[in-house]
């Protein structure tokens, strides 16, 4: 998962949605690498002894499924300029140069900066996003049942069950979960007849 990737420390993410995944958080710097058709294909032909016509189609696959993938995730345009930090235009870069432009920015003091209190919001964030799937694959449904994720190992559970087993599954779900510590189970059970229960 990219939480549990990015919040190790220093990472390169390529794709996956991770300029959205991550975009909450200062330290993460995403860089777009943009180039003219024709450069591409010539690229691409280069590095994969491929002809003109069978580049141009790896190329066009390429954008159209890393397209519909953000559409489809975040209902996003992943060309969208603004969820980038740098762009780099390789029909002017060259290698060397571009990868010196993406190192220099990110050593900047203000991406070193904020990395001190990311590791924390990162665990958080990678907990509760496997609690949400956990839960999700377990049929609980979040309309009644709540929780909210205390620190990296910590969770606490709120909201109204239906009945104990509910209550007690609701906490065993988390409970299986990898990283988790500590559950503070406040879930109330609604009394028979109650609500229509």
């Amino acid at each position: 998962m990219i939480y549990d990737v990015a919040k190790k420390g220093d990472a390169v993410l390529l794709g996956r949605g991770s300029q959205l995944l991550l975009n909450s958080f200062n330290c993460a710097f995403h860089v777009l690498v943009v180039g003219s058709e024709e450069k591409r294909i010539e690229r691409v032909m280069k590095e994969m002894s491929l002809s003109r016509e069978e580049a141009g189609k790896v190329i066009s696959r390429s954008d159209q499924e890393k397209g519909e993938f953000i559409r489809f995730a975040f209902d996003k345009d992943w060309l969208n300029f603004r969820l980038y930090d740098l762009i780099l235009n390789t029909d002017k870069l060259s290698l060397d140069s571009s990868v010196k432009a993406i190192i220099d920015s990110f050593q900047s003091e203000e991406i070193k900066d904020c990395a001190r209190d990311s590791v924390n919001t990162l665990g958080k964030l990678s907990l509760q996003r496997r609690i949400e799937s956990a839960y999700l694959e377990a049929g609980i449904q979040p309309t009644s049942l709540f929780f909210s994720v205390e620190d990296a190992e910590s969770v606490r559970l709120y909201g109204i069950a239906s009945s104990k087993e509910e209550k007690g599954r609701a906490e065993n779900v988390v409970r299986k979960i990898k990283g988790v510590r500590e559950i503070k189970n406040e879930i109330n059970i609604l009394p028979p007849g109650v609500g229509g229960y």
